[in-house]
């Protein structure tokens, strides 16, 4: 069957608070089995060809038969399942620098969320090495230096190995300001030509900012770590932002309000959840910001 999809090409959060650039609106029609695999077959295609964070505002059937497209590289969890039994991983990247274009990952780090501890569990993370050196500035930042990374392997031998376990065929992979991380990531599978589906991403700085009843003199993880009295790990660190990140996740979703505390509450629910954030607050149709 033909779906038409409709979204948003949406650039990091801080480019659109500060005018830098503005969601592009795209209409994609797919061929597939259901609307959750037109909803992400659309989604995948647009965010490889801009590099950018796609979301999705309606998905619509045009009709024709139903048909199951046996080479989608599309892997959808259950998202009829309660939203804590699917598989969940936060990541994080540090790079060396903010431009995805020109700059590079050096570290990426994943947590998993274990369903039996309802928590996230330790987290794991990679050195990468692709080429670039880091520069004074973001190692000061992140505190990695060109030793540490000078024998790591590429992105693309880390992320063969970090798919099948940590990405593919999860609810959705998280990260604060979620919108750098996509950006850096999907650059790197572009430079590096994969062609893999990455699943809808929560970003709970996105969260923050759209809770009225979180008052914090701003939105950073450190602060909502503090907010909620979580330990302070290593921050700006691969692997302890993940973690941190799913920790505060985890405190936001068992808030008074929060749509994951609704009764029933399934992964698609989640996935519409992450379509529905409105950066500006006053985001108007056809995705002008």
């Amino acid at each position: 069957m033909d779906y038409l999809v409709k979204g948003f090409i949406r650039p990091q959060y801080f480019d659109v608070k500060f005018g830098r650039k503005r969601c592009e609106w795209f209409e994609e029609v797919v061929k597939a089995s259901s609307r959750d695999e037109a909803r992400e077959l659309a989604r995948f295609r647009v965010q490889q060809s801009s590099l950018s964070l796609v979301t999705v505002e309606s998905v619509e059937p045009l009709g024709g038969e139903e048909v199951k497209i046996a080479s989608s590289s599309v892997h959808i969890p259950n998202l009829d399942l309660p939203w804590y039994e699917n598989e969940i991983t936060f990541f994080d990247t540090e790079t060396t620098g903010l431009n995805p274009e020109t700059d590079r990952i050096v570290e990426i780090g994943f947590t998993r969320y274990d369903r039996e501890k309802r928590a996230f569990i330790e987290s794991e993370s990679y050195f990468i090495n692709d080429g670039k050196e880091i520069p004074a500035e973001a190692t000061n930042i992140h505190g990695i230096t060109n030793e540490m990374i000078a024998d790591a392997p590429t992105f693309a031998e880390v992320f063969e190995e970090v798919y099948p376990k940590l990405i593919r065929g999860r609810l959705f992979i998280g990260s604060h300001n979620r919108g750098f991380d996509i950006a850096h990531l999907l650059a790197s599978m572009f430079r590096h030509d994969i062609s893999a589906h990455i699943p809808p991403v929560l970003c709970t700085m996105e969260m923050a900012l759209n809770n009225k009843d979180i008052r914090t003199r701003n939105h950073r993880l450190e602060t909502l770590i503090n907010y909620f009295n979580l330990d302070n790990v290593n921050s700006h660190r691969a692997g302890d932002d993940a973690l941190s990140s799913g920790s505060v996740f985890l405190e936001m979703a068992r808030m008074s309000g929060s749509p994951f505390r609704k009764k029933g509450a399934t992964g698609r629910d989640i996935v519409e959840y992450i379509d529905s954030f409105s950066w500006s607050g006053d985001e108007q149709s056809r995705g002008v910001v």
